[in-house]
């Protein structure tokens, strides 16, 4: 997953949290996050390209919402936001949450890897097109997020 990410958007460094940011958020949380997510958070969290529209909350902001649910994604406007349920924590796959409006918890990927790969999904045919005269995307990005969206269905099946 790191690998499609960083061809993808052209990442050349590293730009997520540093691990004391990190293990802050577990300290005061009092829990430990999964280590998929620890990962991604500790290498890509904070690029400009992957918090646009939509984005990953700093860890600092983390919270439990109920006791039970980490937000750590969200829209600008705030009508849509991505959890994880701390029950799943320890799981394989870690399955991934979406609230729209307030209205509840519907599960909307099985892992968190399909939940990066949805997101790369969205940029590149929803928000992507919009952004195209204003960004400095060139054509091989364009191509990448093409190619990547074109086996979208498949690798979320597996």
């Amino acid at each position: 997953m790191k690998s499609i990410i960083k061809n993808i958007f052209e990442i050349k460094n590293e730009s997520g949290f540093t691990a004391a940011e990190v293990s802050e958020a577990e300290s005061r949380l009092e829990l430990k996050l999964p280590k998929a997510f620890k990962d991604f958070y500790s290498t890509y969290a904070k690029h400009p390209m992957l918090n646009k529209d939509f984005g990953f909350e700093q860890p600092n902001n983390f919270k439990l919402e109920n006791s039970e649910w980490l937000i750590f994604y969200g829209d600008v406007s705030g009508v849509y936001w991505w959890a994880i349920n701390k029950k799943d924590f320890n799981k394989k796959d870690l399955p991934i949450y979406i609230n729209f409006d307030g209205e509840g918890y519907k599960k909307e990927t099985r892992s968190f890897e399909n939940f990066l790969m949805l997101r790369i999904f969205e940029y590149g045919y929803f928000i992507f097109p919009f952004r195209l005269q204003c960004t400095k995307l060139n054509k091989i990005q364009v191509e990448k997020i093409s190619e990547t969206t074109k086996k979208f269905n498949t690798i979320l099946e597996q």
